[in-house]
């Protein structure tokens, strides 16, 4: 057995952990404000704040993009040109040993890249595109963990260019019979950028770009959720901005057997509200909370159907 190979700087940044055998927003439709600087993908953490933190006004790394396979978005990892000088800023040179950033996304939080399981996963799947203007890759690491830190399991995947969405499965190699309570998944936009955590460095070729969309995983042979049936799923709220009381419209959600609930979290990620929905149409009770932004995470058994966003005015 061996350690894991790899441990992230601790960021400010806002993400959302939900445990549950789920991808939340593997279909990357929900994006939260960080700063004023970017959005951030929901139940995912970037280097967005890393890179801005060691080169103010960089580029982003990790944006939103209308070049989606499904949905409205998906994520776009990009390699920038950064400060050819890092060599004065605390732990810069070595996070970033070039010049050059890589675009990197984890699921959970970039200081705790992790994700909960209670199965053992078989893979995790993706549609990925990819571009670069000279000769560079993009990469995915997978890994399977047990208790704190034992890797038990790993997939590493090079994300070659093409032109159009493509399917990865990528089925994680098991090494070892102990159980899996959490899993790692870690994309870049240059296979150089996982230098720091145990890939031998290559150049990142900045322009190269990496698109994923629609990330699902599969346990037992299972698709645990299968964001394309979860793309049948539409929610009207109204009315939006709210005051007291939200209206939730669901089609395509069966509400024969398990509940379907609602869960609310602030912008800080805390849950301050959850809701059971037993109809179609159905009215929540918002009156507690205060004026701001809210997203919405609305699951069935331990599947994430759809999460969005709505904003309250007192």
């Amino acid at each position: 057995m061996k350690k894991i190979i790899f441990t992230l700087i601790a960021v400010a940044a806002t993400t959302f952990i939900v445990s549950a055998q789920a991808v939340l927003n593997g279909d990357f439709e929900t994006w939260l404000p960080f700063d004023t600087l970017y959005d951030e993908p929901l139940g995912f953490g970037t280097y967005n704040s890393l890179s801005n933190g060691a080169v103010p006004g960089f580029p982003e790394g990790v944006k939103k993009s209308t070049d989606k396979r499904g949905g409205l978005f998906a994520a776009e990892l990009s390699t920038n040109a950064g400060n050819p000088d890092l060599s004065g800023i605390q732990g810069a040179s070595t996070l970033f040993p070039r010049d050059t950033i890589s675009g990197l996304m984890v699921i959970g939080a970039t200081n705790d890249p992790t994700f909960a399981v209670n199965q053992k996963p078989l893979s995790v799947n993706f549609y990925y595109k990819f571009s670069s203007p000279a000769d560079d890759i993009g990469m995915a690491i997978i890994q399977s963990i047990h208790g704190a830190s034992t890797v038990v399991g790993q997939a590493i995947v090079l994300l070659t260019p093409i032109a159009e969405y493509e399917y990865v499965p990528a089925e994680i190699t098991y090494t070892d019979t102990l159980s899996v309570d959490k899993i790692v998944v870690i994309f870049s936009s240059s296979v150089g950028g996982l230098a720091p955590f145990g890939i031998p460095y290559a150049d990142q070729i900045p322009g190269s770009k990496l698109l994923i969309d629609d990330m699902s995983i599969t346990y037992d042979g299972t698709i645990d959720v299968d964001n394309q049936a979860a793309n049948k799923v539409n929610i009207l709220l109204f009315p939006n901005p709210a005051s007291t009381q939200l209206t939730f419209a669901c089609n395509g959600v069966q509400f024969m057997g398990n509940d379907v609930v609602v869960d609310i979290f602030d912008m800080t990620g805390r849950k301050v509200d959850s809701a059971t929905l037993t109809s179609v149409i159905q009215t929540v009770d918002i009156s507690a909370l205060t004026q701001g932004m809210y997203v919405y995470s609305l699951r069935q058994g331990q599947n994430i159907l759809r999460t969005g966003k709505f904003s309250v005015t007192k």
